[in-house]
C-alpha cells in the first residue's frame, strides 16, 4: 500500500488537464472505476494500493513517488552492459560474446512471451 497525501488527487487532476482529459477519462482509461478518484479526494489520509499508483504513474509516464508525494526521484542511474555480465556472470569469469549474445536472446524470448501473454489476458 502507498500512502496518499491531502494533494495527491489534485496532482492527478494536474497531470490529467496537462494531457486534456478528465480524471473521469482517466478512470476509464486505466479500467478503473471512478469512484477510486472520489476514495482519493476525499480521503487523501487513507491509502490506495501500489498497483493504482503504478498504473496512474505508467499512465503519465512519471512515477509513483511523484504521484503520491510531488517528488520527481531520478532513478535513471544507467546500467552498462559491463555491470550486466558481472552480475549474471559473477564477475570474475570471461563472458564470450556467443555467452553474451545467448543471454540477450533469452531475454528478448522471455520479453516476447510476457508481451503474449499480457495480449491474450486482455482479449479476455
Amino acid at each position: 500500500m502507498c500512502n496518499v497525501t491531502e494533494s495527491t488527487y489534485e496532482r492527478i487532476k494536474q497531470l490529467c488537464q496537462k494531457k486534456g482529459i478528465t480524471v473521469s477519462r482517466l478512470a476509464i482509461e486505466l479500467g478503473l472505476s471512478k469512484s477510486t478518484f472520489s476514495w482519493i479526494k476525499n480521503y487523501p489520509e487513507r491509502r490506495i494500493s501500489a498497483g493504482v499508483a503504478q498504473k496512474i504513474a505508467d499512465y503519465f509516464g512519471t512515477t509513483v513517488d511523484y504521484i503520491l508525494t510531488g517528488v520527481k526521484i531520478d532513478n535513471s542511474a544507467k546500467v552498462t552492459e559491463d555491470d550486466l555480465k558481472i552480475a549474471l556472470f559473477d564477475g570474475d569469469k570471461e563472458v564470450t560474446d556467443e555467452m553474451w549474445q545467448e543471454v540477450k536472446s533469452f531475454a528478448e524470448m522471455v520479453a516476447i512471451k510476457h508481451k503474449y501473454l499480457k495480449e491474450k489476458n486482455d482479449e479476455s
